[in-house]
């Protein structure tokens, strides 16, 4: 996943899971490609408005 925008609300792939973030402040530590991971290990979706 490349950069992901400010305000932009990221979501757990894993069905039945529903955690959802939002991205308060970009980060630019983690080199592009990397996801965001919810803690029970599947990756974070950005959610389609």
């Amino acid at each position: 996943m490349a950069t992901v925008a400010q305000g932009t609300v990221l979501s757990c792939g894993h069905e039945g899971c529903g955690c959802r973030v939002v991205i308060q402040e970009e980060c630019h530590c983690t080199p592009d490609g990397t996801a965001y991971i919810c803690i029970c290990g599947s990756p974070l979706e950005p959610v389609e408005s």
